[in-house]
């Protein structure tokens, strides 16, 4: 029986931000998870119904500028 397949999965995607988040950090790269984003939207904007995925999360990385005050 599948039935809790697809929150397990979910759960899996959070972990895996996580090392993401970490891997990023150690290679001073900045990470933001990004709020409020529209999975449906997002899925029908890449195709990824289509192809069997869904969005769950939405991640922006990116190096923060030389004169950052936060550096």
């Amino acid at each position: 029986d599948l039935k809790d397949m697809q929150h397990w999965m979910d759960k899996k995607v959070y972990l895996n931000y996580g090392s993401l988040q970490y891997a990023a950090s150690s290679l001073n790269i900045d990470t933001v998870p990004l709020e409020g984003i529209a999975p449906v939207a997002l899925d029908a904007e890449l195709g990824l119904r289509e192809k069997g995925f869904n969005a769950l999360v939405a991640v922006s990385l990116g190096y923060r500028a030389a004169d950052d005050f936060n550096s």
